[in-house]
């Protein structure tokens, strides 16, 4: 009886916690290295236009050949007002706090320089919603590549 019970019990539990996850990922389940940025010459602090929040399937349609990722690559980009987290596939996720402009430019751009020389611009459309979000060096002007939604 004792026996029954305990396969019961381990039937049950097996069932109940292989059942779906009704709530879809959240920008805080990654459990990744966190890169916090600082303005530095010719950018200045900002945050992320409600509009463009939300997660996106990305894939690179276009890679440089220094890029750190090749084209074809698949990522889940969260984006919240202040924060932008990244799961690449293959790769443990990270996240990036504190945005910035970089002059002329008004799109907001997350630095990873924590990872590598590489930054997160983040490309709005004409209605506001998300165009692409664009490779470049954290360090200045330089471009490894873009993202763009999966479709």
């Amino acid at each position: 009886m004792k026996n029954r019970f305990l396969i019961f019990a381990f039937i049950f539990l097996t069932v109940i916690s292989c059942g779906e996850n009704e709530e879809a990922p959240t920008e805080d389940d990654c459990a990744g290295q966190v890169c916090e940025a600082t303005p530095g010459t010719n950018e200045a602090a900002t945050t992320v236009p409600t509009t463009l929040h939300g997660t996106y399937n990305m894939i690179i349609t276009f890679a440089e050949s220094n890029s750190p990722y090749p084209e074809g690559t698949r990522a889940t980009f969260t984006i919240s007002e202040t924060k932008l987290t990244i799961a690449i596939a293959g790769e443990d996720c990270f996240s990036i706090i504190n945005p910035v402009t970089r002059s002329p430019f008004t799109a907001p751009v997350f630095k990873a320089d924590c990872i590598g020389d590489l930054a997160f611009q983040i490309a709005a459309n004409s209605s506001g919603g998300i165009e692409e979000i664009n490779m470049i060096f954290a360090s200045g002007p330089g471009y490894y590549g873009q993202f763009r939604v999966e479709e």
